[in-house]
């Protein structure tokens, strides 16, 4: 459970911080105690087998970083689910790198580049999202492959 909002220590996160969920090892339901603003200072990595639930929570988080989900190649997976990605973000809400990512029932509202970026070969399963685009016509994009040849995402699943 996140219990504080603090990102002070991208190398030995605090218990309780959100920060300090994402990077255990074992299989982990992210949920928060109560509503908070965490205000990332570095690109925030997920390790595999994650649920983010933000049902319950008003959960705003923002700053300079950026999520990264990470899956593996040996089936592991991320979950984001539940979640509001507002107006003012710019892009990998999240991203997404190698292996299977489900990102269910979210709401993407105004970003200013595109929604769900992609890399290293991943299978992305949107699911029951919200997409609203902002009004900039050179920035409907809800997905992106992120440096990678066309050549080798038509063959993504």
């Amino acid at each position: 459970m996140v219990t504080d909002s603090s990102d002070n220590d991208l190398a030995n996160p605090k218990p309780g911080t959100l920060r300090h969920a994402v990077i255990q090892n074992e299989p982990f339901w992210i949920i928060f105690s109560t509503n908070m603003v965490i205000k990332l200072k570095h690109e925030l990595i997920f390790n595999s087998y994650k649920t983010v639930d933000g049902c319950g929570a008003n959960v705003h988080v923002i700053g300079n970083g950026c999520l990264t989900l990470q899956g593996r190649s040996d089936g592991m997976q991320v979950t984001i689910a539940f979640n509001h990605f507002g107006q003012a973000l710019v892009q990998r809400m999240p991203r997404c790198q190698r292996g299977y990512i489900h990102v269910v029932n979210n709401d993407f509202t105004a970003w200013e580049m595109y929604a769900l970026g992609g890399s290293a070969n991943p299978t992305i399963n949107s699911q029951g999202n919200r997409y609203t685009a902002p009004g900039d016509p050179d920035a409907k994009e809800v997905t992106n492959r992120v440096e990678t040849d066309e050549k080798e995402w038509t063959n993504w699943n």
